[in-house]
Formats: C-alpha cells, sequence, structure tokens
C-alpha cells in the first residue's frame, strides 16, 4: 500500500477509522479553541486573547480492518448576546451569564481524540479507552481594560497547563491546577458559574478538562491537559473499568508504565503504546515529561503554526500509513 493520509474535520459526532491494511500508522490531532464572551457596555470593548487548542501525534501498529473511533472536538462559538454559552463538542465547558443581564462569559472547546471503544462521546466506557488527546482551550471574557490578563483563555496544556500570564499582580488572577490526575473532570471541562455579578468562562475539554473559577470577577477558563499512551509523564487510568489514575503514578513521572492504557492492541498483544509521540500545548511549547522550549506547530492545512502559538478554530485529525517497518 502506498503512503495515504486520511483527514477528519469536526463532525459533532463519533467518527470511524477502519485500517485498509496492516502495518505502522501515524496518529495526529489537534484540540480546538476557546471562545470570547459578550457584554453590553457602550464604551470601548477589548477582546482577550482566545485559548488556543493543542497538538499530539504518535506512530503505532494497527491489524487490517482494525478500528479506530475519532471524536474531534468543537470550537466553542463567540456570544453575540446574553446568555449561557454552550462548551464546544467533546468536553468543553459552558460559559455563563451574569446574574445583572450585561455580561456573558465565553466557553471552551472541545479536545480532538481517538479511541478504541466505540460510544457517544461522554460514554464512560469510551472516555477510558480514549489512546491520545488533544487538549481544547479554555474560553475568555470582554474586558475595558486592556491590560487585564486575568480575563485570558487559557490555552489547552501537554502534561500538565502551565498558565500563559505573568508580570501583574491581581486579587483575580488564579492558579488553575490542570494535569493527568485532576482537572475540572476527567474529559470534562468545568462548566463557568456566577456567584457575583459577573460572569465565568468555561474550561477546556481533555484528558482532564481545564477548570473555571468560582470566585471574583470575570475570569478566564482554563485549557484542558494533553495525554498519549507511551508518553513518558502521561498517567493512564487503572483499569477498563476504573477511569482513576493508576496508583502510586502521579503527573510528570519518568515511570513510562504510568503512562499505558489498559486496553490491549490486537496488533502487539500488548497495550497500545505510541512510539515517536509529540506533544505540543496551546501555547507552542513542546512536552516531554515537563514543559520544554517553543516549537512550530504543524498546521493541519499545511506547514507549520508560527512560533509560539497554538491551533484555532474547530479541532482536527489526521492519519497517515506509514508502512510495514518504520
Amino acid at each position: 500500500m502506498k503512503s495515504s493520509a486520511y483527514a477528519y474535520d469536526y463532525t459533532g459526532g463519533e467518527q470511524t477509522f477502519t485500517a485498509p491494511c496492516g502495518g505502522y500508522y501515524k496518529l495526529e490531532v489537534w484540540g480546538a479553541s476557546g471562545a470570547d464572551g459578550w457584554n453590553s457596555w457602550t464604551t470601548k470593548i477589548y477582546q482577550k486573547t482566545l485559548g488556543k487548542g493543542a497538538y499530539v501525534a504518535g506512530s503505532i501498529k494497527v491489524n487490517k480492518n482494525n478500528p479506530l473511533y475519532i471524536y474531534v472536538g468543537g470550537a466553542a462559538t463567540k456570544l453575540t448576546g446574553y446568555s449561557d454559552a454552550p462548551g464546544g463538542y467533546n468536553g468543553g465547558g459552558g460559559g455563563c451569564k451574569a446574574v445583572d443581564g450585561d455580561d456573558a462569559a465565553g466557553a471552551g472547546g472541545g479536545s480532538t481524540d481517538i479511541r478504541v471503544i466505540s460510544g457517544e462521546w461522554n460514554d464512560d466506557n469510551s472516555l477510558r479507552s480514549r489512546i491520545l488527546v488533544a487538549g481544547g482551550g479554555g474560553g475568555s471574557h470582554l474586558t475595558l481594560d486592556t491590560a487585564t490578563l486575568y480575563e485570558q483563555g487559557r490555552h489547552a496544556g501537554g502534561i500538565s497547563v502551565v498558565g500563559q500570564i505573568s508580570g501583574k499582580t491581581d486579587s483575580d488572577i488564579w492558579s488553575p491546577t490542570v494535569n493527568q490526575t485532576t482537572g475540572g473532570a476527567f474529559g470534562y471541562g468545568a462548566t463557568g458559574i456566577c456567584p457575583s455579578g459577573a460572569g465565568h468562562s468555561g474550561g477546556g475539554g481533555g484528558w482532564y478538562g481545564g477548570e473555571a473559577k468560582s470566585t471574583g470577577n470575570e475570569n478566564d477558563g482554563a485549557g484542558g491537559s494533553s495525554y498519549i499512551s507511551g508518553h513518558t509523564g502521561a498517567v493512564g487510568v487503572t483499569s477498563t473499568s476504573d477511569s482513576s489514575p493508576k496508583t502510586g503514578c502521579t503527573t510528570g513521572t519518568t515511570n513510562n508504565t504510568c503512562s499505558l492504557t489498559p486496553y490491549i492492541n490486537p496488533a502487539t498483544g500488548t497495550y497500545y503504546t505510541f512510539t515517536n509521540t509529540v506533544m505540543i500545548d496551546g501555547a507552542g511549547y513542546a512536552w516531554t515529561n515537563t514543559k520544554g522550549s517553543l516549537q512550530q506547530m504543524p498546521n493541519p492545512s499545511g506547514g507549520y503554526y508560527a512560533s509560539g502559538v497554538g491551533h484555532s478554530g474547530n479541532g482536527y485529525a489526521k492519519i497517515t500509513y506509514l508502512g510495514t517497518t518504520i
């Protein structure tokens, strides 16, 4: 079989790839971006940075006719009026409308992943079977202040979500904890709530979805974390029936067995394990078990994004046949 590539755009549902021949395939996924909010103020409004999606790739052996199930994340939609904001497909958390009626916060984007068990995107058995995940970006909020950094949507993470906020001291700045073992929830970005007169943005989807701040004024949503089985630093689930993290495994571990999914690959008789793994967060930083240097992210339309730029819009997935050996 000649080298062939199979591309998957956003559809809002499950898509299936059935391997036309046995051999090695490169799997690539891009998470979706978050969205901005809305307000009714008549003075100048500044649109803050939206949370961008991550990129994850790796190579794996697949048997002929072996199915893989693809869930391409949906970008959150920018609000045009006073309403709650629905999160992007595949785990994006929704943004909320403020109690005073004059503003509403943006939602998080959905993650993009590939699984070995079919089902609705939020089916527990299917979620546990994800073998690689690119996190989605968090939602953001409009503001009157060009310097208000805490209203920027946070980008999707690699192994962890590292806030891209610096150089400002403010009581509303917060530090989300989103990594391989905790976040909004397993597979879900948190929905923003409105405890006062200001809207809070939703978190992005991911291995663990992004958190949403629950106190204070207008705030950004955190992006979701990413995952690859076989990528050192990642943490897989306990078993095919238990979504909790593997016992004794912590985010950023150097023990590669912690990363492995509990699902068996028929092509190898062992756990689905990727080689040549790549993980780039929504801010453009490459990850091993720790955050590394900037690395240009491949653009699904061709070429590469500029340095420091993650994926915008709906997610995307691509599967490329590499041959019988790599």
